[in-house]
């Protein structure tokens, strides 16, 4: 074997490698991108026309092989011409013999004559090296050489099916610090820095594979154990039945988008508490599906011995006990099923039945290749553990791949073709280096464009904006109007939730009102009352829709999630709190081997810079985190909110203690907070302080007291009554989390001074408790507090303090009102002066007027000042948290069930950053929800704040919005029961998006042929299925349009008209369906903005003319004055806009493919 062709096969395993060739099968996700165009990329690498690989290179060195031989041939014609025949034919013997050296000497002998100035001799001598290395060089060493370019050059930047810098690069090839360089003190840089974290399946629903010919489809039905189902739907971390058993084996018939029909396969599994064993499964697929009769035994078994009598042991790997645990960063059962394809074939080399294949196991190993059975056999086992577990680690999409390796070709041509700096600056010496780099470089173009093509459409399908899929509400009962409330109790799905939830048991539609906090989901009445949630949404009393709106939930990927939510919630978020992934290698954030800190900081970093517009100025972020990424994560922050407003890293202590560390226990985490712009945020008063613990409760005893105006002895009575019972309540707590009582653990331990009570109007004047009905007083809490200047706090040094006759003088002794005598005055003095003083906030004389100074029974005691607690209901955030409620055992007590999600964090300690940073109507976001614990503690901080959540996969159905649906009924639950029915009443939207992966599932091929049409540049490789994606929605009829979504790829409507008003930022003023009831020939859907545009979709044909309609609509929209309130107009499709009065905006489908540019 020749160099040249070892260097290619090299290379084109690498190209391979790069275009996933070994997943060529593969007919879903991610896989689909290059399955598009397999026929081209096959005829590239492989092929032998004028447009394959091999092919360029030839051509591309033998072009400019050719080049320079003719430039040189001709000068140095010229040149020997110059001297007459006798140099003519000099040249012409050269020419004839290039090998021959006593013909190049006579040619040398012209160039040394003394008539050739120094500067022509230089360039004779150049042009006849030149000359003679492209005559003598062979081209087949020069194509090895550049093979080996570029081999070397792309294995730099690749790695694993992701492109960036690799660790290997360092010996070969150095990327200088200098090359990101941006003037700055300080540069932060990782590996997939310009990368999008891509977050992959964990165990696909359906894979979809093509082998032999043939498609199938495994996947995940219904049918079998509902327990189990249920089990895996909750990921019951003791639940076992989260196996897969064959259902059945199912031909499915399937029109492809040109028309065509092909039978797909699918090979449908239920969830069970073992999986069927491979052994079992793969005969009878291979009977069904590939009409085989032949014995499997010898493809499905090693070798019988003395410990396994035949047919001997299983070769290839099932699911272990713990294959969907995390470990070292990736799923557990990716190494439990793993078998390549080299170890399979050379167990079956070592059974009897394969011995005439060869004389020993490599041999037959080898003969085994090309075994048919074996191969299918051997992709079946490895799409079937995609299936099982998913993908080995999640994966990236570069930004700007085309850019990125364009620079860094041009600095492996300066470092490493041109190896020193004296054949970079004289390249005229070294023409063979010369011409290697210009053919390299093409050739590189080339590569680097397709790859582009490729990586670029990638990443357009990741950055367009997501469509809404599914919407519903999750609304209270109190905020229904009654009107509605047959159709509410008619339900009976709702009424069967009620019970098995809430235990309520509502027997009659009187009963409804009460039970105001139970809580109706729209989703549930789709089948019973189609138009129940249209019908409820367009009442009256809920216009003002997205002021009643009190949280969203969003079922979908955070990174797309973010992506749409731009336009309608830019600045309006108040307080981002987020508890990422701690990337500990068992908590579900999957790495590649050796980069498990440079993909996590792509994961955060992207979703950060999404999150940062839609803070507030005034905003704040909260982000918990361990010291895994501590410092990635500070990074990270300080990247994309900037040093200076870094607000605090806040230590939150927890009750746990690790007895096996061999050091310290850890039991603290950290809280990073930046603020958006911090000296706004400082600006507010009320921002990082928080209500004094208890404070709520002392308000709330004072509510119910206060009416009937009790003695104060009986309110200072009732007030100890609250702190006891709030004593032992807390004793109760925390022994039923294993935990020893402590004061220090009390949180209401700085309230308990504040338990003595007086009557005062509404001007603050002290009113005794027999004037209290008649003066309509009001209870007022209060604690003595030390009058004393502070120590260090400058007594000393200001000026008169010491002297009786200076106004400020602090050493006075009051007289006591009752006896007359004078008090002491405290040690290091009085905090104010005895009378007033310009500068001064306040004096003795001017407290005790008011009655704010607490004497003594006589002269003796030193008084003391009243300090009201109303005065001073909040506290200063403190950096060091210590809060030791158990997230766990909260959510536990919740849902009834036990390890329904890891370590979730405790709503008290989320409630504290809500309650230092927003108030009432204020928005909190969470982008990492996972079980919903900033929704609960939202819904149990005392004022009406809102939120919004995103959460992805099955968490969000079985954890996320069971728990907020329980904690808007009530926020006091304990095993699985309500405690106390709620007060609140909210009104919550959920959605769910389309994700990247169901874009990537309903791409179809448009074009595949062997080689682009001609003029067509490879940069537009992709340009019929981005046409295809463009024009596939149909705007005429808004209702209809549908995608297949999920890990099952159910057929769901697209909610066009929720899309929309993400795109364009509408925030909804009132939403109303207008049909045959109200007089319209077809149903119009119009949503009012608060910023006085109507958006009206309804189905519509082309040139048809419905403005009559469309007027009539408009004319409702009118305040109590009859005066309009909608100047614009947005409607779907078409329409004659000659008809309206009003500006109006046609809505094309084009109008949808927002957030990415394409090429």
């Amino acid at each position: 074997m020749t160099a040249q062709s070892t260097a290619f096969d090299q290379l084109r395993h690498l190209l391979k490698d790069m275009f996933q060739f070994e997943d060529h099968d593969l007919d879903f996700g991610v896989y689909r991108i290059t399955r598009l165009k397999r026929e081209f990329i096959q005829s590239f690498i492989d092929g032998d026309d004028e447009n394959s690989l091999k092919h360029t290179v030839s051509r591309v060195l033998g072009n400019l092989h050719n080049s320079q031989n003719e430039a040189s041939r001709n000068w140095l014609a010229a040149f020997a011409g110059s001297f007459g025949p006798i140099g003519q034919k000099a040249w012409e013997e050269l020419e004839a013999a290039p090998d021959d050296p006593e013909k190049v000497e006579g040619l040398k002998a012209f160039i040394s004559m003394p008539v050739v100035d120094a500067a022509k001799r230089e360039q004779a001598e150049a042009q006849l090296k030149t000359f003679l290395e492209t005559r003598q060089s062979s081209t087949e060493h020069l194509e090895s050489r550049i093979y080996n370019h570029l081999l070397n050059f792309f294995d730099l930047y690749y790695a694993n099916g992701d492109f960036g810098y690799n660790t290997r690069a360092a010996s070969a090839f150095k990327v200088p610090y200098e090359a990101d360089y941006d003037g700055s003190d300080t540069l932060f840089h990782w590996k997939h820095k310009g990368s999008y974290y891509i977050k992959s399946g964990n165990g696909f629903h359906s894979v979809r594979c093509e082998i032999d010919g043939r498609w199938l489809e495994f996947r995940l039905t219904r049918g079998g154990d509902e327990e189990a189902e249920t089990g895996e739907r909750n990921n019951n971390k003791d639940s076992a039945r989260k196996h897969y058993r064959l259902h059945d084996i199912q031909p499915v018939e399937e029109t492809g988008a040109d028309g065509t029909s092909q039978t797909i396969w699918q090979v449908r599994f239920v969830l069970a508490e073992s999986s069927t064993p491979k052994v079992e499964l793969y005969p009878r697929l291979w009977q069904t599906v590939f009409e085989g009769d032949g014995d499997l035994t010898a493809y499905l078994h090693k070798k019988p011995d003395a410990k396994t009598p035949a047919p001997g042991q299983p070769v290839f790997n099932e699911l272990g006990k713990d294959f969907d645990k995390a470990d070292g960063g990736q799923t557990k059962g990716i190494g439990q099923l793993r078998l390549g394809r080299d170890k399979y074939l050379g167990e079956l080399a070592k059974r009897d039945e394969f011995s005439d294949l060869g004389r020993n196991a490599a041999d037959r190993a080898e003969a085994l290749k090309a075994d048919a059975t074996a191969a299918a056999l051997w992709q079946i086992d490895r799409n079937l553990n995609k299936f099982y577990v998913g993908n080995d680690a999640d994966y990236f999409i570069h930004k700007d791949l085309g850019g990125f390796l364009a620079r860094e070709k041009a600095r492996f041509i300066k470092q490493v073709v041109f190896s020193d700096l004296d054949g970079l600056l004289h390249a005229d010496n070294d023409n063979t280096t010369t011409l290697i780099a210009r053919a390299f470089n093409e050739v590189a173009d080339k590569l680097i464009g397709f790859l582009a093509a490729i990586e670029n459409f990638q990443k357009n399908l990741f950055e367009l904006k997501k469509k809404v899929v599914d919407t519903h509400w999750l609304i209270s009962v109190g905020k229904i109007p009654e009107a509605f409330h047959a159709r509410v109790f008619a339900n009976e799905k709702q009424r069967r939730e009620w019970r098995d939830v809430f235990k309520v048991d509502v027997d009659s539609v009187e009963q409804l009102a009460e039970h105001p906090t139970l809580v109706v989901d729209t989703s549930l009445y789709r089948e019973s009352d189609p138009d129940f949630q249209d019908a409820l949404l367009g009442d009256p009393a809920f216009d003002n829709l997205d002021e009643q709106t009190d949280g969203l939930l969003i079922n979908s990927e955070n990174w797309q999630a973010l992506n749409l939510l731009q336009e309608t919630f830019r600045e309006r978020i108040k307080c981002i709190y987020i508890d990422p992934p701690y990337n500990t290698g068992g908590d579900g954030f999957l790495y590649k081997d050796s980069f498990r800190h440079s993909s996590w900081a792509s994961m955060i970093h992207d979703r950060l810079r999404l999150a940062y517009p839609l803070l507030a100025t005034n905003g704040v972020l909260f982000a918990s985190i361990d010291d895994k990424e501590r410092t990635q994560l500070e990074l990270q922050l300080k990247q994309v909110f900037g040093v200076g407003n870094r607000v605090e890293e806040l230590i939150w202590a927890q009750n746990s203690t690790k007895n096996q560390s061999p050091t310290y226990s850890t039991n603290h985490e950290y809280v990073e907070v930046f603020a958006r712009d911090l000296e706004t945020a400082k600006a507010e008063p009320a921002m990082f302080r928080e209500p004094k613990p208890g404070y709520a409760e002392i308000v709330e005893l004072v509510e119910r007291l206060n009416p009937n105006y009790p003695s104060i002895t009986e309110v200072e009575e009732e007030i100890d009554k609250l702190f006891e019972q709030h004593k032992t309540e807390l004793k109760a707590e925390l022994e039923g989390q294993g935990i020893k009582f402590e004061k220090s653990r009390d949180t209401w331990r700085g309230l308990y001074n504040y338990k003595n009570a007086e009557y005062r109007d509404e001007y603050g004047n002290l009113v005794s408790e027999e004037e209290a009905r008649v003066q309509n007083a009001s209870i007022w809490i209060w604690q003595s507090d030390n009058p004393a200047f502070p120590l260090g706090g400058g007594t000393a040094n200001k000026p008169g303090v010491y002297d009786p006759d200076h106004p400020d003088y602090r050493f006075y002794k009051p007289p006591h009102p009752v006896t007359g005598g004078e008090c002491p005055h405290p040690k290091s003095g009085w905090r104010f002066p005895a009378k007033p003083v310009e500068g001064l906030s306040t004096s003795f004389e001017e407290l005790s007027a008011d009655y704010r100074i607490a004497w003594g029974r006589d002269e003796k005691k030193v008084p003391r000042v009243k300090r009201f607690i109303h005065e001073t209901e909040t506290n200063v955030g403190q950096s060091v948290l210590f809060d030791y409620t158990d997230g766990e055992k909260e959510l536990t007590s919740l849902s009834g069930q036990a390890w329904t999600f890891p370590n979730p964090k405790p709503s008290t300690l989320v409630e504290r950053f809500a309650q230092q940073t927003t108030t009432a109507g204020e928005w909190i976001m969470d982008f990492f929800a996972g079980s919903g614990t900033t929704g609960h503690a939202v819904i149990r901080s005392d004022e009406q704040r809102r939120f919004l959540l995103t959460e992805m996969g099955g968490y969000f159905d079985d954890i996320l919005i069971p728990r907020i649906k329980r904690v808007m009924y009530s926020t006091q639950w304990k095993d699985g029961a309500p405690v106390s029915r709620g007060q609140g009443r909210r009104m919550l939207k959920v959605q769910t998006l389309e994700q990247y992966e169901d874009v990537l599932d309903n791409l179809h091929p448009a074009w595949n042929d062997a080689a682009l049409p001609e003029g067509v540049p490879v940069q537009y490789l992709f340009r019929p299925e981005h046409n295809q994606l463009t024009s596939s929605l149909d705007l005429s009829r808004p209702f209809e349009q549908s995608i297949r979504v999920g890990k099952k790829r159910e057929v769901t409507s697209i909610d066009l008209m929720e899309t929309w008003c993400y795109l364009e930022g509408h925030r909804a003023k009132s939403r109303r369906v207008y049909g045959t009831d109200e007089g319209f020939d077809r149903r119009y859907l119009a949503v009012e903005t608060i910023h006085g545009t109507l958006v009206i979709f309804r189905d519509i044909d082309p040139a048809e003319d419905d403005a009559a309609n469309l007027t009539a609509i408009i004319g409702r929209y009118v305040d109590d004055d009859g005066r309009p309130t909608v100047q614009r107009l947005e409607i779907n499709f078409d329409g004659d806009l000659r008809r309206l009065d009003i500006e109006t905006r046609l809505i094309a489908h084009t109008d949808f493919m927002r957030g990415t540019t394409w090429s």
